[in-house]
């Protein structure tokens, strides 16, 4: 017969407070997951994220919106520069006036109402 240790954790029951082992490796899982589970008794318990958990979980939602807005401005920086180097090189009269001009012929001709404040300074003509 083959011999094998496992470890095992003791819990108590959240109702009726009766002590219980489950295994290390069993325990962790549930941790990690949340799931329901039984004690000897049949009451059902779980883990709930801590408030620590909680915090890191939206910490890292925030780090992932901030890192998507980061690349929608500099998409956004990039097809200015490029709509206006197109206007330039097609002679557009527009583009040889002030920026400000050059913001609301953007707006107004090609359609680029948002994100003009991340036009690049040196992208015009600075009158």
């Amino acid at each position: 017969m083959p011999d094998f240790l496992v470890s095992l954790e003791t819990l108590s029951c959240a109702t009726c407070g009766v002590l219980f082992a489950v295994p290390v490796d069993r325990l962790r899982r549930l941790r990690e997951n949340g799931e329901d589970f039984f004690c000897s008794s049949g009451h059902v318990n779980v883990f709930r994220p801590s408030e620590l958990e909680k915090v890191k979980k939206q910490l890292e939602e925030m780090t992932r919106f901030r890192d998507n807005s980061r690349e929608r401005m500099e998409y956004w920086q990039r097809e200015a520069a490029r709509l206006v180097y197109r206007c330039i090189v097609a002679g557009c009269d527009e583009h040889r006036s002030t920026k400000h001009a050059m913001r609301k012929h953007l707006a107004t001709v090609h359609g680029i109402k948002e994100h003009m404040r991340a036009l690049p300074a040196d992208a015009g003509p600075s009158n």
